[in-house]
């Protein structure tokens, strides 16, 4: 492959900012999920969080909306299950499916956390423009798009 044709240094590269900066964001939310006490994952707070938005959600709904496959949304609510951070119901309308649902541990964590969320995020980032935040969110959305189009 000639010079012209090899691409350029990996840290150059769009993915890879991207993969690094999304291990540099986990690390930043587990450590201020310790720092609170809690010993959540990124994942697991993501659940938390759309359970809080809506509760009672089934865990295909979650999978849907979290991105993730099944058997990991099975295993993340299994782990939060153990924990008693959620608890499994059976689902009124049909008692083959199970519905998540936040319990009073989950509800009190929320109720710490929630209410520091928007200082947090202006601290990680602090320096940047809403614009230049609004205009990273389109092009990555956009940027999923183009490959869940091609999945």
């Amino acid at each position: 492959m000639s010079d012209s044709q090899a691409p350029g240094p990996l840290d150059d590269a769009l993915a890879y900012v991207i993969h690094r900066s999304t291990r540099f964001l986990r690390m930043h939310l587990l450590r201020m999920f310790r720092g609170y006490g809690y010993d959540v994952t990124p994942e697991q707070w993501f659940i938390l969080y759309r359970l809080w938005e809506k509760d009672g959600q089934s865990q295909i709904e979650l999978s849907d909306k979290i991105f993730q496959d099944r058997p990991n949304i099975t295993r993340i609510v299994d782990a939060l299950q153990k924990r008693q951070f959620v608890e499994r119901r059976a689902d009124p309308n049909d008692r083959r499916k199970h519905l998540i649902f936040l319990t009073a541990g989950s509800r009190e964590m929320l109720a710490t956390v929630m209410p520091d969320l928007p200082a947090l995020r202006r601290h990680i980032f602090r320096g940047i423009d809403e614009r230049d935040l609004q205009v990273t969110r389109r092009v990555l959305l956009q940027l999923e798009k183009n490959i869940a189009d091609e999945l």
